[in-house]
């Protein structure tokens, strides 16, 4: 539940906002900003809502003060003015001084509700940044390679500054875990790193997931949406596969680099951040710029620090490190360990991993989901593994073990001896499977 604090002179709002939130949230009250602040000072509310004008501290001076908040507490109260009357002017001072929204007197259920939601997922946002944190120390570039330890030595030096880096290598050599180092290493390691998957977004909505919009904005835009520019303020925002961003917000884009400001999409106000720019592509930005789609001036803004993560097939000493790495990883997760074959290694060493890195621990998962506790890995089915799909780290291990008896079931067209085989596992374990799902 939402801890909410409802700072109002006149007690029927105060009333109205208690039964109105009583099964959703945890409603405080206070009957001038005096008091409010006091309890905003000793407690930790999620969500202020602040009249403007009062006895004892209107809603600017509170404003003026709350600033203070930010040095007490971990994560400060989202404020919402509340206004008997919409002065453009003022509010718009509101903002700038750290409201975040405002709520013109009488007042509108529908909107309070929506405000509701949008403050429940930037908490939950938030707590997700948080636990990444708090993980931190398992995000690793594994290597011991000198193109490894090339890698690893730019990580560092590009930690210690702020300027913009771009990232290049083929999918799954690790892009993203380099950035994240990046950042984790770096002063903002206590702000929030902000991934956005360019390649994952539609054209058409790409420019509202970075800058967010205005309620009205556009049809269908019911109320306003912070983007991820301003969830990266004052950290670090990645832009994976860059080049897949449309020309128009491209210039949006170099804008915000050079400027450090923007404007959400059907604003006005200009918004300043401070948000240091990571960037990655898995081909040559540089034949981007040469055809046109890509913009030259931004290239150059962006590729300040260059950084080239080698495939893994260029580094194939680094393999049993790698695996090493992934089996001791996942059995912790897991709970089961499994082991590998001076025969399997040798199969592994050979491979190409078009996959890269990311390949190599799909190939430890899978055979863990196969495999007894302690069992040795004497022989690997390599066409089988490089097919095998990606596996997000954190299902259970029932759930993989379901996805995988699926997979090798359709790859077998539903033959069931020969699924048998690949699997491990008796021909009745398998039918009693599919006569428990009902079918593949």
């Amino acid at each position: 539940m939402l801890k909410v604090l409802v700072i109002d002179d006149e007690v029927g709002v105060r009333l109205f906002f208690e039964e109105l939130l009583k099964d959703s949230c945890t409603v405080d009250t206070a009957e001038n900003g005096v008091k409010g602040f006091e309890k905003a000072k000793n407690n930790k509310y999620d969500l202020i809502f602040l009249d403007l004008r009062m006895p004892n501290m209107g809603g600017i001076e509170f404003l003026e003060k709350s600033s203070s908040l930010k040095d007490t507490l971990d994560s400060p109260p989202y404020i919402v003015i509340l206004t008997a009357i919409e002065d453009i002017p003022t509010v718009v001072k509101c903002i700038k001084m750290g409201a975040y929204d405002y709520i013109v007197k009488p007042i509108n259920v529908n909107r309070i509700e929506i405000i509701i939601n949008q403050i429940k997922m930037l908490i939950s946002k938030y707590k997700e940044i948080e636990d990444l944190k708090n993980k931190r120390e398992e995000i690793n570039f594994i290597g011991n390679t000198p193109k490894a330890k090339e890698v690893l030595e730019k990580i560092d030096q590009a930690s210690k500054t702020d300027i913009n880096v771009l990232i290049t290598g083929e999918s799954g050599v690790g892009k993203e875990i380099a950035a994240k180092l990046i950042h984790y290493k770096s002063k903002r390691r206590n702000k929030n790193f902000i991934p956005i998957d360019c390649s994952s977004i539609p054209e058409t909505l790409i420019e509202s997931e970075l800058f967010g919009y205005e309620k009205g904005a556009f049809t269908g835009a019911s109320s306003r949406k912070i983007g991820k520019v301003e969830l990266a303020n004052g950290g670090t925002l990645f832009l994976d596969e860059i080049g897949n961003i449309p020309l128009h917000v491209q210039a949006k884009l170099l804008r915000l680099v050079q400027e450090r400001s923007f404007t959400r999409i059907g604003g006005l106000e200009e918004i300043e951040v401070d948000v240091r720019f990571i960037s990655a592509i898995n081909v040559d930005l540089k034949q981007l710029v040469e055809t046109k789609k890509f913009r030259e001036d931004l290239f150059f803004r962006l590729n300040v620090f260059p950084i080239h993560i080698p495939p893994l097939r260029e580094r194939k000493e680094d393999i049993p490190l790698l695996l090493n790495y992934f089996i001791n990883k996942y059995s912790i997760i897991y709970n089961k360990k499994i082991y590998f074959s001076d025969k399997s290694i040798e199969k592994l060493m050979n491979y190409s991993f078009p996959g890269n890195v990311r390949e190599l621990q799909n190939i430890v998962l899978r055979y863990l989901v196969m495999y007894e506790n302690g069992s040795i890995v004497d022989d690997i089915d390599i066409e089988y593994s490089s097919k095998f799909m990606y596996i997000p780290e954190l299902y259970k291990l029932k759930e993989l073990e379901e996805m995988y008896i699926k997979y090798v079931l359709n790859q077998t067209k539903n033959n069931i001896s020969k699924a048998s085989k690949i699997l491990g596992i008796s021909r009745r374990s398998i039918y009693n499977w599919i006569k428990r799902k009902g079918k593949v």
